[in-house]
């Protein structure tokens, strides 16, 4: 009778870690969509040095016009200040690399 428990056992603890591994699924996430990532980490050097050019690497061809749009009001922003500078680096930082990037 002890023969047939063990493979429910078995099956019971199989079932359990296949559960919790589909838990820890969704909290999983891409390096490169963090703000630690190295699109951002690009696009924040590229704000410091007011040059656009290493961004454009993240950001498919058909992306760069809006983009380079985006990065140029963002400069424009800056210059207004340290306040405005912080509220344009978080826009630019939030949206447009990153997004522009993981759209293909």
């Amino acid at each position: 009778m002890k023969k047939t428990w063990i493979p429910v056992k078995i099956a019971s603890v199989v079932i359990v870690l296949l559960g919790c591994g589909m838990l820890l699924v969704n909290t999983v996430r891409a390096h490169c969509d963090t703000l630690r990532g190295p699109v951002v980490l690009t696009a924040k050097a590229a704000l410091e040095e007011g040059e656009i050019t290493p961004v454009l690497k993240w950001v498919k061809k058909e992306h760069e016009v809006e983009v380079k749009a985006v990065f140029q009001k963002t400069l424009a922003v800056r210059a207004k200040g340290p306040d405005a500078k912080e509220v344009a680096d978080r826009y630019f930082l939030d949206g447009d690399p990153r997004s522009s990037a993981s759209r293909g």
